[in-house]
């Protein structure tokens, strides 16, 4: 059930913005502590050097980009290198090195870049620099390796391409970042269409019938002229609201039990559309103790319908009962008691059976219990409980809040149903 959570529009006093402040007045890396006190964790006020090792003993040049990612890992642009502190305090450089400058790619310490400006990091540790004056992107794998993503060393100027054929004018941590997510998306976009044409070949090879239309096209990657950042929580999204519009947001998911209405299982994403969040809610629910019981099936409103969901329910052993578009709220009363219409064939794809079950009056009794499962429950949080927006910022952040936010609802859900 889909559920947007809208940051507050206040300045983030966090551990990229105290970097920056260290940057300019300093030469120390220091986040704010959640009270708003600023406190050193790397480094040494006025003492500017290139050394690694513990947080006691590193040194700094001024900074000029901060990322943070991976599990918790620091990365900061230092001078002509890149460095990492990780959550143990350890400082270490990953790519470049000091008073070094150049646009070779390479393991670790033997590349190098020249003057980098900016710095994003992914989930799963590739670093994306804004090499300024090499005019380039460059990448840091997770393993070391350093690579040049887009743009040409050397070769200024604003040009759209694939790879080396793009062309950069001294890119820097905005850019960076929005390079970076145009990759994700092209990763994302292009697995979505290789599923496509796989369930299309599928079904024509299951039919001997040739698939009606044009295929879908290949995704085509780069930035786009919308794409663009938000400097308060960077990792929300813009995203359609209810009542018209759009916001910055999150995309909060949560299983609710039919039968306890009790939430089951919860997540949030930065992804807009909730076709791509049903299988992975299916997992969690699966990875759930044999003891809690066993889900027979899901019921979902129409933003989850795509045949991949469909085929991936059915292969989990679990009947899925999505809506096939949005439902007329009055109906003649020959509708509500038609009887149920002829079985399809054994044949028939799995989402021309779950159509036919959906149609059955034990299909539209079934899937009327979504209307008084998930609604109230995330009615009574958002209006009740008062949680309508994030209070705090980042992706992970929010999902601990989102936790927290759902366990209380159940605390709650689970005193209501104690005995008198």
């Amino acid at each position: 059930m889909l559920h947007r959570l809208r940051p507050r529009r206040a300045m983030t006093y966090g551990i990229a913005f105290a970097l920056i402040l260290a940057s300019l007045f300093g030469l120390g890396a220091m986040p704010t502590a959640h009270g708003g006190e600023l406190r050193l964790i790397a480094g040494d006020m006025g003492d500017a050097a290139g050394v690694d090792g513990t947080i006691a003993i590193a040194r700094f040049n001024p900074l000029a980009g901060i990322a943070v990612g991976g599990p918790g890992n620091v990365y900061v642009a230092d001078g002509q290198t890149i460095r990492r502190i990780s959550t143990s305090g350890a400082v270490t450089t990953l790519a470049g090195r000091a008073g070094e400058w150049g646009d070779r790619d390479g393991a670790g310490t033997s590349a190098r870049v020249n003057n980098p400006q900016g710095l994003a990091a992914d989930e799963v540790g590739n670093v994306y620099v804004a090499d300024r004056d090499n005019h380039t992107i460059r990448m840091i794998a997770p393993d070391g390796m350093v690579s040049t993503v887009a743009g040409s060393a050397g070769s200024a100027g604003a040009r759209d391409g694939k790879g080396p054929k793009a062309r950069f004018f001294r890119p820097s941590g905005t850019k960076v970042k929005i390079e970076a997510r145009a990759e994700q998306r092209l990763e994302r976009e292009q697995a979505e269409h290789e599923a496509k044409m796989a369930a299309r070949a599928e079904q024509e090879a299951r039919t001997g019938k040739k698939t009606r239309g044009p295929p879908p096209g290949p995704p085509t990657g780069g930035v786009k002229d919308k794409d663009q950042v938000n400097l308060t929580d960077e990792d929300s999204r813009i995203m359609k609201v209810a009542g018209g519009g759009f916001d910055q947001c999150y995309n909060a998911q949560a299983v609710v039990a039919t039968g306890s209405m009790l939430i089951v299982a919860t997540e949030v994403t930065q992804a807009a559309n909730d076709k791509e969040q049903l299988v992975p809610m299916i997992e969690k629910i699966q990875a759930l103790p044999r003891e809690l019981g066993r889900v027979k099936r899901i019921l979902a409103d129409s933003g989850y319908l795509s045949e991949v969901n469909v085929e991936k329910s059915e292969a989990a052993k679990i009947e899925p009962l999505i809506a096939l578009g949005r439902s007329r709220h009055h109906v003649s009363w020959k509708q509500r008691f038609a009887a149920a219409p002829k079985a399809p064939p054994d044949s028939a794809t799995p989402m021309q059976k779950m159509a036919h079950r959906l149609k059955t009056p034990r299909g539209r009794k079934l899937y009327a219990l979504r209307k008084q499962t998930p609604e109230p429950v995330f009615g009574i949080i958002k209006s009740v409980m008062g949680y309508r927006q994030s209070l705090l910022r980042g992706l992970e952040n929010v999902r601990g809040e989102w936790n927290l936010v759902t366990m209380s609802w159940n605390i709650k859900r689970m005193f209501a149903m104690q005995p008198c």
